[in-house]
């Protein structure tokens, strides 16, 4: 076998065992209590019982019976999920052990697997400059397996990245409402538009991936980078000129006018970082989530 592809699959196997131990452990509950299904399916015709919602008579069947008879509803469980995993190349940075691009793969992994063991169906997209790749939904272990192992090997299209890209592939593939989760770090423009229109039409939920040590970069800072893949080293020189409290003031403001953004849109946000344990807010996130819909 390849050395390339055996390394590929070690990878996808490791992916495998933590996240699904992760699911076991710690997400299965509170995924399934945070993300249901987005319908109700008629279920049968009863009489009406008093303390009855008066608003689900059905006049109808009331007419032809002479008796008040109610239409009944059972929520619709299953739920399709949507991966949106940028795989550009600033997803590559990496200050320590983990790039961004490992999160993100990580991050699917665990989410993915949490909707296969709730019975619901996963789809993914990877994006870069364009939608470079799209799987349709599936619901088995092995389609879990093929979309990890998509997400470690393609290879992102040229140009600058376009989250356009991905959630318009989304919109047209999937017209009935899904779970869209965008997995990114947010590096690109012009996708206010995008946002609010996935928001509106699918339930958006944002992991947005960051890496401290790339505000650096921006600084106009010189740094020693390491290729992952190759292990060779080349110093980065940007032509940008920047106090670090100008820097810090302009990323400020572009987290806040973001949030503000999903938040006006109604989709979720999550902010984790590639050298912190993601799964306090992880947690926090989906127990919030669940409490509001139990309001």
């Amino acid at each position: 076998m390849d050395s390339e592809l055996t390394a590929i699959l070690k990878k996808v196997r490791r992916l495998e065992l933590r996240t699904r131990s992760l699911v076991s452990e710690n997400l299965a509950g509170e995924y399934q209590s945070s993300f249901r299904g987005t319908g109700m399916d008629f279920h049968e015709f009863r009489e009406y019982q008093p303390g009855d919602d008066t608003r689900s008579i059905d006049w109808n069947v009331t007419a032809r019976t002479g008796d008040p008879y109610i239409r009944t509803f059972i929520e619709e469980r299953e739920l399709t999920v949507m991966l949106a995993v940028d795989i550009s190349p600033s997803l590559r940075f990496a200050s320590g052990e983990q790039s961004k691009r490992d999160l993100a793969a990580e991050l699917a992994a665990l989410l993915g697997f949490s909707a296969i063991q709730n019975n619901d169906k996963v789809g993914l997209v990877l994006f870069s400059n364009e939608a470079d790749r799209m799987i349709m939904p599936g619901k088995r272990r092995n389609h879990m397996l093929r979309l990890l192992r998509e997400m470690l090997t393609a290879k992102p299209s040229a140009g600058a990245t376009k989250i356009a890209s991905g959630l318009e592939a989304i919109n047209h593939a999937l017209p009935r409402r899904s779970l869209v989760i965008l997995i990114s770090d947010m590096i690109s423009s012009d996708f206010e538009d995008i946002l609010k229109r996935t928001a509106r039409h699918h339930d958006l939920l944002v992991l947005q991936i960051k890496d401290e040590q790339e505000s650096l970069i921006n600084a106009g800072i010189p740094l020693l980078i390491e290729d992952p893949e190759t292990g060779v080293t080349s110093v980065i020189k940007p032509h940008r000129n920047q106090s670090a409290s100008e820097l810090a003031a302009k990323l400020d403001r572009d987290d806040e006018e973001l949030a503000t953004l999903l938040q006006r849109a109604g989709a979720g946000h999550i902010v984790l970082h590639t050298n912190e344990d993601y799964l306090p807010a992880l947690h926090g996130y989906l127990r919030r989530r669940s409490r509001r819909r139990t309001v």
